[in-house]
């Protein structure tokens, strides 16, 4: 009955509760509970607006801070619940932030040109955790001439969360090196580089792994004389085998540059965007895992030009950061559009450039980050901003 009745409550009031007894707190941090706990629907949450949006806020002056905001989603308001800064050591002050994945309520981030950090945060239960250094690159190649992608998801098998670590040298096809870190054994694996099929990762995809185990890549088939790509596809990586595939985009997208990754519904979908003038945005969604004749075109919403998309909300809205009206000059802000009436909703959150700042939506959890081992380089739990 206790178990039953903890599940209907908010994570705030879980956190109080650990401390009425020992067999409370056993109970909270139970795997069994922790699990039911966020995949639990109440009555009021039949829409999910329980999911938030993280958005990093990054320095653009030396007196700046990188600041992380959480916006709730609850009942449509998006209102800022939080502010956080990150730790003080090990980031220094003016820290960019550039990757944001979330996947059961902890989020993945990685510092802007670091190839060797990465750190988790759980914003319910205020933990952040430094993962292990990165194994060094096994070139001698000046580090600008590297490209790095990772990825972050969860493998349900073993109960056990990775980050994916993928390097390319210049423009070649072949990725040179591979490393994956476990949670559970805090540490990183460098894997055969030759797992990756021959294409190049262009840019980050998902901020959110494919059902929890599949993190996925818009990737180059290849390019020409003139570096120009012959096409695009999909690259994946599974948490749970740790291989690498790919997923054909519709022939229309084969040659088409500006397409963003997101999921909607559970299911991988594919944004086109075309300026012409206006900005139109093209929204296709794969029904059926790695079956391309499954791609289906759901809708297309015609925006006015300089609004930026950063990805897919709940019920298929948009996710856009545009001039904020009435500000100083360079001032943004996040909307939400409707596909059906195409009417934008302004999120209440001021930014001070015209940037792109990562996001990444994700739903409040129990999950714990602590190192099994005693956690030698678990921080001190991120204060709020006063």
């Amino acid at each position: 009955m206790v178990f039953e009745i903890l599940l209907w409550l908010p994570i705030v009031s879980l956190l109080r509760f650990k401390s009425v007894c020992k067999s409370w707190y056993s109970l909270i941090e139970s795997y069994s509970f922790v699990y039911q706990h966020y995949h639990h629907i109440h009555v009021d949450r039949l829409e999910k607006d329980e999911e938030n949006l993280i958005i990093i806020r990054n320095p653009h002056f030396s007196t700046d801070q990188c600041i992380i905001s959480l916006i709730s989603g609850k009942k449509n308001l998006f209102q800022v619940s939080e502010n956080f800064h990150l730790p003080q050591p090990p980031f220094a002050k003016t820290d960019w932030v550039r990757l944001v994945i979330s996947c059961n309520g902890i989020i993945c981030v990685q510092p802007n040109l670091d190839y060797y950090n990465f750190f988790l945060l759980n914003p319910a239960i205020k933990q952040f955790r430094l993962l292990p250094k990165t194994p060094d690159l096994l070139t001698s190649s000046r580090s600008n001439y590297l490209k790095v992608y990772a990825g972050f998801g969860y493998n349900s098998r073993t109960d056990d969360y990775k980050v994916v670590r993928v390097v390319y040298k210049d423009m070649k096809v072949e990725a040179i090196q591979v490393d994956v870190c476990s949670l559970s054994t805090d540490s990183w694996k460098t894997i055969d580089a030759a797992l990756v099929p021959h294409v190049t990762i262009s840019y980050s995809g998902l901020t959110t792994p494919f059902r929890n185990k599949i993190y996925c890549w818009f990737a180059d088939e290849g390019f020409d004389a003139n570096n120009r790509s012959f096409g695009k596809t999909i690259l994946s990586f599974d948490f749970s085998k740790d291989v690498f595939e790919t997923i054909p985009l519709p022939d229309v997208y084969k040659v088409k540059a500006k397409l963003m990754l997101s999921l909607l519904w559970d299911n991988i979908a594919c944004i086109e965007i075309v300026r012409r003038g206006k900005c139109d945005c093209s929204v296709w969604m794969l029904y059926e895992y790695g079956v391309k004749e499954s791609w289906t075109k759901l809708y297309t919403i015609s925006l006015d030009f300089g609004i930026g998309h950063r990805g897919v909300w709940k019920n298929g809205e948009l996710i856009c950061q545009t001039k904020l009206k009435g500000g100083r000059e360079g001032e943004t802000q996040f909307c939400l559009c409707n596909p059906v009436t195409q009417e934008l909703k302004i999120l209440s959150v001021p930014l001070p450039l015209r940037l792109p700042y990562p996001i990444a939506v994700y739903k409040d959890s129990l999950v714990s980050i602590k190192s099994a081992n005693g956690a030698t380089h678990l921080s001190p739990a991120v204060e709020p901003i006063a």
